[in-house]
């Protein structure tokens, strides 16, 4: 039995940070200890493709004359012989490395975008190599909440694991507050109004500063966030409108529910986005998609439903089974595994129908040693998984104001409740943060809760999928209203991001919108199978998306 086959997959990031979109650069690393800081932004060298900088700019901007913060910046230069100016990228979150995301797409941002704009990284508050860094794990022996978080296991199908769950968030919150909660520490300055102010920093001494030199408007806020980052976007165009130039947010997530804190729409679509995969492995055939079975999409998803069905795990906890706990485990990686693949359906489904046969295979013959393997894999901790769920909690927490904070679960489960009801395959897995919020004590200063839109200098560009798993449609459309004549670019697709050449080029060009085009039909998706018609011409489409309801349904009965 070769578990391997299954470790791309339960090896992926332990928030529900956006998936990486690239193939990692394990041989590019950036040191920025090795960077003189300063408050002008003076750009050396590192490494063979980047030049790097560390901006010096107030820990708190109520004391200007305070202590500082370091921000690490990641430029990859321009390709034309004059800059167009630079590009601030975020990837999302919260709690992914900008640089590491920069690292990894350089190239294919730069050609996207049009070649002549420098395209600049930085790490937000906390995160990465910036300081003060949000690192709770000086203490020697980690909390059993960071491993438990940091593995990726989040999915947790019983009443007694969120009270678990609850006990290991109390513990995590009181060692974080104890190692990053003071006024010099990063757990009170990671709010987003915090990182909106740092891009003012970035932008006025890069104005400042020879780099700018030709440059129209460099005192402009140029910008592409992707799912987190669209509320570092939002924030900054409420806060600062005046300095906005060409922003384009995707993958939006509405910023009212945001900092409210209550996740209602999140995973509206998530069900839907996993549904597509057994559309797509049987349009695919079976010498592509390994996972093919019989002559209709309800075979392949029977085949699903016989392997969950291995995975009772209500009968083994009732029964108490000796292997409950393992089955437990292994059930919550299945969800974890593929709910991470709805990011990025074309690139990640072929991985699942491997990983799904595999699966398949080891729950035939549930013997023990093997079901204490497969435990051991889905356990495995995510190389980042530690720094990446504090940084989470952190950010998100504070910018809700710490709504959770010393509630007990019962006042907490409705949340969680309400993200079953949305979603079977993601509801647990984001009822987990909600729950990391009930221990965070850490207030978090300037903390912006609104109001959100207004006109800004230059038009937004949102760009919405009408499948995403985690950053629905819906709120593209809501933002757009929020923020005076920008307009909503529709993907007809599925997953969390778009890389659309074109539009995005020309808009970073010259700011041109996409005007009456502002609809692209549907593409090939996985395996390269195209759906004449679109998913909505289909019957079977909705079959499916009726068999994910009725799973949603049937999990809220054993959870009564």
């Amino acid at each position: 039995m070769k578990l391997q086959h299954l470790l791309p997959l339960v090896s992926l990031a332990a928030a529900v940070p956006t998936a990486p979109l690239y193939r990692r650069n394990t041989t590019e690393n950036i040191d920025f200890a090795a960077i003189t800081p300063s408050a002008n932004l003076t750009w050396q060298p590192c490494g063979p493709r980047f030049h790097c900088a560390v901006l010096q700019v107030p820990l708190d901007y109520s004391k200007p004359m305070g202590n500082r913060a370091l921000v690490p910046l990641l430029k990859y230069p321009s390709k034309a012989s004059t800059s167009k100016g630079m590009i601030l990228v975020n990837p999302g979150g919260p709690g992914e490395s900008a640089v590491e995301f920069l690292i990894n797409g350089a190239d294919l941002a730069q050609n996207i975008t049009g070649g002549n704009f420098d395209i600049v990284a930085w790490e937000p508050r906390g995160l990465g190599q910036s300081t003060p860094v949000a690192d709770c794990s000086s203490n020697p022996a980690p909390s059993k909440y960071h491993q438990f978080m940091a593995r990726g296991n989040q999915s947790s199908p019983t009443g007694d694991q969120y009270e678990e769950i609850y006990e290991m968030a109390k513990k995590m919150g009181m060692e974080c507050k104890s190692a990053i909660g003071g006024n010099t520490d990063a757990g009170q300055h990671m709010t987003t109004s915090i990182v909106a102010k740092d891009i003012i920093s970035i932008l006025d001494a890069y104005a400042a500063s020879p780099a700018s030199k030709g440059v129209e408007y460099p005192n402009l806020l140029n910008y592409w966030g992707f799912s987190y980052g669209t509320i570092i976007g939002q924030t900054f165009a409420s806060m600062f409108p005046e300095r906005m130039g060409r922003v384009i947010l995707d993958g939006v997530v509405d910023p009212y529910d945001y900092s409210g804190g209550k996740m209602k729409t999140w995973l509206q679509h998530a069900d839907d986005v996993f549904a597509t995969f057994f559309l797509y492995c049987h349009l695919a055939g079976p010498k592509a998609c390994p996972y093919h079975t019989g002559n209709t999409t309800s075979d392949i998803f029977s085949r699903f439903e016989t392997t969950l069905a291995r995975l009772d795990i209500n009968k083994a906890l009732e029964q108490k089974w000796e292997n409950a706990t393992g089955i437990v485990d292994v059930f919550a990686g299945l969800q974890l595994v593929s709910f991470m693949t709805t990011y990025t359906p074309p690139t990640s489904f072929d991985t699942l129908a491997r990983a799904l046969v595999f699966l398949e295979t080891a729950v035939k013959n549930l013997t023990a040693d093997a079901l204490s393997d497969l435990q051991k894999l889905v356990s495995k901790p995510n190389e980042n998984g530690l720094a990446v769920v504090t940084a989470q909690t952190s950010i998100s927490c504070s910018d809700n104001g710490n709504i959770y904070y010393n509630k007990p679960l019962k006042d907490v489960m409705p949340v969680i409740n309400q993200l079953r009801a949305q979603s079977w395959l993601g509801g647990d897995i984001l009822g987990t943060k909600v729950v990391a919020c009930a221990g965070w004590g850490i207030d978090g200063v300037e903390r912006y809760s609104g109001p959100f839109g207004g006109k800004t200098k230059n038009p937004i560009l949102f760009i919405s999928n009408t499948r995403d798993p985690v950053t629905p449609i819906e709120n593209g459309r809501n933002s757009t209203k929020l923020f005076k004549d920008s307009q909503l670019l529709t993907i007809d697709g599925s997953g969390n991001r778009n890389f659309l050449s074109s539009d995005i080029a020309a808009y970073f060009q010259s700011g041109k919108l996409p005007g009456d085009e502002s609809f692209c039909a549907l593409e090939a998706g996985p395996w390269k199978v195209s759906v004449p018609g679109g998913l909505e011409s289909r019957g079977d489409w909705k079959e499916l998306q009726q068999k994910m309801k009725d799973l949603r349904l049937h999990s809220a009965l054993d959870h009564e």
